[in-house]
């Protein structure tokens, strides 16, 4: 009856604070994952500024440092370089007749500026022009990766001969992708004889819409 006493009593008191230790475990939890939900609620620190200044300037006069650096500028934004460039020809194998592809480029000019020529199209490997096109452009650097191309494009095939008006933009994306989109817009309108294209007359109900041609295109490719 002594030895049972003892441990009656140790059970008692052990069920009798089960409790608060479990209920002090819980608020011990819970408040810990509060404070991990305030943590990850937290919004992220904004980025420091891009630098404006220049590194040569904590060490040397900085009006003299700007009056070099415009220096190098001028003196490398007058030269004149040129380049010509393929870039594709490819012998195209069909069913009984076999065509040559060609893209490419050849510019004049400095870094801002540049005259461009751009050509492409498709003949047949025994003679005779599928598609041709020539653009004549004025190519402007409007920022380090991107430049605007103005000018005309005309088109020797197919026939009829027609000569637009085109826009463009060509530039380096990341990951080193050269991509080239152009809008074109030429006249319809057949100034030898007062009658619009078949295709127009057809889609307009013999109506007298604008006159106009509109085309677009975009292609990129990766250097590397």
């Amino acid at each position: 009856m002594k030895a049972i006493l003892p441990t009656t009593v140790a059970a008692f008191l052990l069920t009798f604070s089960l409790p608060a230790v479990a209920q002090n475990q819980s608020q011990m939890d819970h408040s810990a994952h509060g404070q991990h939900m305030a943590r990850d609620a937290a919004p992220p620190a904004a980025p420091p500024a891009a630098p404006t200044d220049w590194a040569a300037d904590r060490y040397h006069d900085r009006a003299t440092m700007a009056a070099a650096r415009k220096a190098v500028f001028d003196s490398t934004s007058d030269v004149v370089s040129h380049q010509i460039r393929v870039d594709e020809l490819e012998w195209r194998a069909h069913k009984g007749r076999d065509t040559i592809a060609w893209i490419g480029k050849a510019w004049i000019g400095g870094d801002l500026d540049r005259f461009l020529i751009r050509t492409e199209g498709e003949a047949a490997a025994g003679g005779g022009v599928d598609s041709a096109e020539v653009r004549a452009l004025w190519s402007h650097a409007i920022s380090p990766y991107f430049n605007l191309e103005t000018g005309i494009r005309h088109d020797f095939r197919p026939r009829p001969n027609r000569t637009y008006a085109t826009v463009g933009v060509d530039g380096m994306l990341p990951d080193w992708i050269e991509f080239e989109g152009a809008l074109s817009i030429a006249s319809l309108k057949d100034f030898s004889k007062p009658i619009l294209t078949p295709f127009i007359r057809e889609k307009h109900n013999k109506k007298s819409p604008p006159p106009i041609k509109v085309e677009g295109f975009f292609r990129a490719r990766r250097l590397f």
